[in-house]
């Protein structure tokens, strides 16, 4: 596989992705409320009933913020949709670095947005829905025309392009 395995989705329980989770020495961060996913994220969310989520953070080898948040089946702990999401840690940026440093940063993030993408391209194919929103800045892929994972990926920003948060929604 092309892409981080931890990025494309697999079916297994959520003990399986407990122990990645373990092992990449991330933070367990689940909320102590409970926590779902809408339609709009995971299509057919209404064929499982879901318990609230598992959600890790981490300081990612760019020094991006990263949290992964997992949906998983009550009866089965079978995960069904992994959130990936990543974005700048607020507290190691000062008021002057974000200033001058926002160009490089927002870079960076799209950068890393398009290698996901081409990775994806090769492991899922060429995505179905490509959406380029100019107003509030999006641009997404959606992959659904596969009998593997199926991928929703976006970044979001603003009319100068000064991206800030990418997220990467995985599912069967």
């Amino acid at each position: 596989m092309s892409t981080n395995d931890s990025l494309v989705y697999q079916r297994n329980d959520l003990s399986h992705y407990l122990e990645v989770e373990s092992n990449s020495n991330s933070t367990d961060i689940t909320s102590c409320y409970s926590t779902s996913i809408s339609e709009s994220l995971l299509p057919n969310v209404s064929d499982f009933d879901l318990e609230s989520s598992k959600a890790f953070h981490e300081i990612d080898e760019s020094g991006f913020s990263k949290s992964t948040e997992y949906f998983f089946s009550a009866n089965d702990s079978i995960v069904r949709a992994i959130i990936h999401e990543w974005d700048w840690p607020l507290y190691s940026i000062s008021i002057k670095d974000k200033i001058f440093e926002t160009n490089e940063k927002s870079d960076m993030l799209f950068a890393k947005f398009l290698s996901i993408k081409d990775n994806l391209v090769v492991d899922l194919g060429t995505p179905i829905k490509k959406v380029f929103d100019k107003g509030y800045y999006r641009e997404s892929f959606l992959w659904n025309n596969t009998d593997k994972s199926k991928a929703y990926l976006f970044i979001l920003g603003n009319e100068q392009r000064d991206f800030y948060r990418l997220r990467l929604i995985t599912y069967e």
